[in-house]
């Protein structure tokens, strides 16, 4: 009957079985006739997974984006044979129908529980919801391919309509634009919603999305392709390059903000070549000379060597300010309650990134001054942040698909020339939202909650003065002291303490008086209040801040 002997009726071996009876249809059987037990097996996998009766979130990741891909590569290795069949001929008849019920789990699952559940095929159902847009909408489900593999015109025009909008601006104002994610005024990009997310969701629906276009004849869809704003998502591939300097990649955004080996490390410059060189090859006659010069030097040359893709910006949609040259990179992350946090996944990716988007900021002139130092980190302790001090052991790993942000509206900047200024109020707010499923987490570590700062950052040249007022602990019922971390970084072996006038090596220990400490190519300046220093030889746990780091050696 086709079915695997080592394997049951459970669901997970529905998405093992196709996952293996995929790969001989594409590899060993492609373009021929397929096996007795291997066409059965295909009939009887895929009847399994259609006929499933639950239809809500459990059908999500391997549903709506593995095996609907899977379909696709079984449909096109026996183009030949389906298109026969379009034609109607019998042969492959049922696996063919079996097939499309497959692909269009892209867009059937999973249900939503709105008006879009009755009428799916719909722009309107590629809108108000997580699930459907962004990545989640073009670059993972195969939705674009399956109106494509069924010949479904109608579906096909659906999918130029939500690539036609998708690439327009997104607004904090909930309804107001196409998406609640994607392209912000400000050049960076949303993910998840009012996430910060400039690698992963936005950044692939928007390579989607001019992959597909290029497909298109000119002459057949003119109209639509001159109505798009390329100079817009050009703008949006310069902007993104100022969130990685060099092969640093600063953990501020995304649900892994600490892996081992960062996939992201050049991510974004890579994924702006990659965005400027599908606009270069196939859309340069709509973009201004100008735009069209830029992309070529981005494409071939990175971010470093494009003047607009260095200097001072502040990220308005982003409550971020960075400051980007040839010698020193800074971000400095405000935080505000129009924004949301960093999304975490215990069960997948970061466990502990929930302090990330609290008024942290990374200062550095050598791309590995953090890299390994990350890896130490206690996450309460990141650069600029005023937390309640906790060990290790007492913050609780948790899934927060809306992550944390600031009770206070407050947070602002600007920048004109060699100089910058940014500033904003924080609180900790431990609203819990419900997910895309409706599911709400309760536990977290509540005593990250209760402290408020004031913090300001003034910059001239190479000149970063950072301020802070304000503090004050509103819930001291969870007791620790309050501090404000400057810095927690790698100490080199040259980095030296100046104090009371007099040198010496970096060491532990609490001074009062006015301090400078030189290392990794900054210095360092006190004038006055007491400053903490510890500096150790420590081994680092990223099993602790990510999943995907479990089994990893430490060192």
């Amino acid at each position: 009957d086709g079915t695997f002997s080592d394997l049951d009726e459970s669901v997970q071996s529905i998405a093992i079985a196709l996952r293996r009876l995929t790969l001989l249809a594409c590899n060993k059987y492609r373009a021929k006739d397929l096996p007795h037990k291997v066409y059965e097996g295909l009939c009887c996998y895929i009847l399994r997974e259609v006929e499933r009766e639950d239809k809500g979130s459990t059908r999500f990741h391997t549903s709506i984006f593995a095996l609907p891909v899977c379909a696709i590569n079984i449909f096109f290795s026996q183009y030949e044979t389906f298109k026969k069949v379009e034609k109607g001929e019998d042969k492959y008849l049922k696996l063919y129908n079996l097939l499309a019920r497959l692909m269009l789990q892209s867009w059937l699952l999973p249900n939503r529980n709105d008006a879009t559940d009755l009428k799916p095929f719909s722009v309107e159902r590629f809108q108000n919801n997580v699930w459907w847009e962004g990545g989640n909408a073009l670059s993972y489900r195969p939705t674009f391919e399956t109106s494509i593999c069924l010949l479904n015109l109608p579906m096909f025009q659906i999918m130029l309509t939500v690539m036609q909008n998708a690439v327009s601006s997104t607004t904090s104002i909930y309804g107001s634009s196409f998406w609640q994610e994607g392209i912000c005024a400000d050049g960076w990009g949303w993910g998840h919603g009012r996430q910060c997310y400039n690698n992963g969701y936005p950044t692939d629906s928007i390579l989607s999305i001019l992959y597909h276009l290029s497909l298109l004849k000119e002459e057949c869809y003119h109209p639509l392709l001159s109505s798009i704003d390329w100079c817009h998502i050009a703008y949006y591939a310069k902007a993104i390059t100022f969130n990685v300097y060099k092969s640093f990649f600063p953990p501020m955004m995304s649900r892994h903000c600490f892996p081992l080996t960062p996939k992201a490390i050049t991510a974004n410059d890579g994924h702006a070549k990659k965005i400027a060189k599908l606009l270069v090859t196939n859309f340069s006659k709509y973009l201004s000379p100008s735009v069209l010069k830029e992309m070529e030097v981005l494409e071939k040359e990175g971010s470093l060597a494009l003047k607009e893709c260095k200097g001072r910006r502040y990220f308005f949609n982003n409550d971020s300010l960075v400051v980007k040259t040839e010698e020193v990179f800074c971000y400095f992350n405000c935080a505000s309650s129009r924004l949301k946090g960093v999304e975490s996944a215990d069960f997948m990716a970061d466990k502990r990134n929930f302090y990330t988007r609290d008024g942290s900021y990374l200062i550095l002139k050598d791309e590995n001054a953090y890299k390994k130092a990350m890896g130490t980190w206690n996450v309460c302790q990141l650069p600029g942040t005023t937390e309640r001090s906790l060990e290790k052991e007492e913050i609780q790993s948790e899934t927060n698909w809306q992550g944390y942000h600031s009770l206070f509206d407050f947070a602002g900047g600007l920048t004109t020339g060699n100089n910058a200024v940014s500033g904003f109020v924080y609180q900790k707010s431990g609203e819990r939202e419900k997910d895309g499923a409706g599911i709400i987490y309760p536990n977290f570590t509540k005593e990250m909650l209760g402290v408020v700062a004031q913090k300001s950052l003034f910059n001239h040249e190479g000149l970063f003065v950072f301020l802070g007022s304000g503090i004050s602990d509103t819930d001291p019922k969870f007791g620790h002291d309050v501090k404000t971390t400057v810095d927690n970084t790698r100490c080199l072996n040259k980095a030296k303490l100046i104090y009371q006038g007099k040198e010496s090596r970096v060491t532990s220990g609490i001074y009062s008086e006015e301090l400078y400490i030189v290392n990794n190519g900054l210095i360092y300046g006190f004038p006055e209040g007491n400053v903490e220093v510890f500096a150790d030889n420590l081994t680092t746990d990223w099993a602790y801040l990510n999943q995907g780091n479990e089994g990893c050696v430490d060192e």
